[in-house]
């Protein structure tokens, strides 16, 4: 009876790794030595405990966030300056439609709803032109 307690009884084993052996294997992961799943394998580390170390060792990531931020700034800037230009085009079709209609004498207006544009003869009011979008 004795010896049916010893093999329904389940052992759980905890390895402790030194700190100076967690810093190689992410050293050599970060150096393209090893891959996770190979230094895995060669150390005989649970893939996870080995992302783990990754994470709390390693470098890259917290390069590649800052890479990322960067980028991200960088495109802001070129869609402000973009924005920027695109908003002086404007007052200058806008300065330039104004000019036409005082010059001719019609105006030309946008339905924002349809997307049509209508050009107006100042003096009757009366549609002259209708553009589809």
């Amino acid at each position: 009876m004795a010896e049916r307690k010893n093999k329904e009884q389940k052992v759980r084993v905890v390895r402790r790794y030194a700190e100076a052996f967690k810093k190689h294997v992410v050293k050599e992961i970060e150096s393209g030595l090893l891959s996770q799943a190979e230094a895995s394998r060669e150390y005989k580390v649970p893939n996870q405990s080995i992302s783990e170390w990754v994470s709390k060792y390693g470098i890259i990531e917290t390069q590649y966030v800052e890479i990322v931020m960067k980028d991200q700034k960088e495109k802001i800037r070129e869609l402000e300056s973009e924005l920027a230009n695109m908003y002086m085009k404007l007052q200058i079709y806008e300065h330039m439609m104004a000019e036409m209609g005082k010059d001719y004498g019609f105006d030309v207006k946008k339905n924002t709803a349809t997307g049509e544009l209508e050009v107006i003869d100042k003096a009757t009011g009366e549609v002259l032109k209708k553009h589809a979008k």
